[in-house]
């Protein structure tokens, strides 16, 4: 499971689970060390017996099937429980049941834990929607396997991947890029970002679809990720956009490898599209400079790669 930042505001998540004779258990928790649901609760077995059932948000998913927001925990009517989660930095909780095998049976409900009700989008809710089922699924994988460690950590990790090319997505890759920004600037280390997006690539989705464009997508990933070391990353930033996070690389080797994977994509074949050409902007990080500092210079660098005829190089100005 990730960490506090990998979803902005969350602190804290927990797994409650249904276990076969009905009974509801803590089966996984992870984000802040000190904050122990358990504990909370007063117990992390037999659930459905805690004094707490009717008010913890958890708990409640769990038994009534249903998302349960509690935008300030003093609002549960529970001055302990209130106290316990402020005490490490909760104020406000979210459940949201996870689907057993039945309608109407869920199989527990998977609990976040923000400093502050955070103001959801429509698209962010959605999202943790299809997490709370991917995690019934998953549950369900496991009572077939045995296998139950490390599921909430496969949860979590779904929501930092691209669903479409199995890259960093976009907010993943600004959480890597500032902590290898950090790294670098700690301990002297050259660090460099290939800023890169698929030439006229709206010409390609209109002429041959948008399956076809999705296809484009998923071969320059793979040829990509095929080029880059171990230890780089790739992030698909945009809808044809693709960052590359290099540690341990100068601008002279951020720019040998644009200049490969320039070349490699170019001549990847791509089954429905004439091929691709790429746009590239490479850029090194300075010795004071921010990561938000180093995209903008990336960025401009591949617009100058557009303006001088696409599918070429350019370094960027420090």
């Amino acid at each position: 499971m990730r960490g506090p930042g990998a979803w902005p505001g969350v602190v804290h998540a927990g797994l409650f689970e249904r276990e076969p004779g009905g009974e509801l258990r803590l089966g996984a928790q992870r984000g802040e060390p000190a904050l122990d649901l358990a504990r909370v609760l007063g117990r992390g077995e037999r659930l459905l017996g805690s004094p707490l059932r009717a008010v913890f948000p958890g708990l409640v998913a769990a038994a009534a099937d249903a998302v349960v927001l509690l935008d300030v925990v003093a609002k549960a009517g529970d001055p302990s429980m209130a106290a316990a989660l402020r005490a490490h930095g909760v104020d406000c909780v979210l459940a949201l049941p996870v689907p057993g095998s039945s309608a109407g049976e869920p199989r527990g409900a998977l609990c976040l834990s923000f400093k502050a009700a955070p103001p959801f989008t429509h698209e962010e809710f959605a999202l943790l929607l299809e997490l709370a089922e991917l995690a019934g699924i998953g549950l369900r994988l496991a009572d077939l396997q045995g296998e139950r460690a490390g599921m909430l950590a496969r949860i979590a990790q779904l929501s930092t991947i691209d669903a479409l090319t199995g890259v960093a997505n976009r907010r993943h890759g600004e959480s890597l890029l500032e902590a290898e920004v950090k790294r670098a600037r700690r301990y002297g280390l050259p660090l460099a970002v290939i800023a890169f997006d698929i030439d006229r690539f709206s010409e390609v989705n209109a002429r041959f679809g948008h399956p076809v464009g999705d296809l484009a997508l998923r071969a320059v990933a793979e040829a990509t990720q095929k080029m880059l070391r171990g230890s780089d990353i790739l992030v698909r930033a945009g809808d044809e956009e693709f960052i590359v996070i290099a540690p341990h690389a100068s601008a002279a080797d951020g720019l040998k490898v644009a200049e490969k994977l320039r070349g490699a994509i170019a001549a990847t074949v791509i089954p429905g599209v004439d091929g691709v050409t790429v746009s590239l902007g490479v850029a090194a990080l300075g010795e004071q400079e921010s990561a938000d500092s180093l995209a903008v210079r990336v960025n401009a660098a591949l617009a100058r790669a557009k303006r001088a005829g696409r599918n070429g190089v350019e370094l960027a100005l420090q």
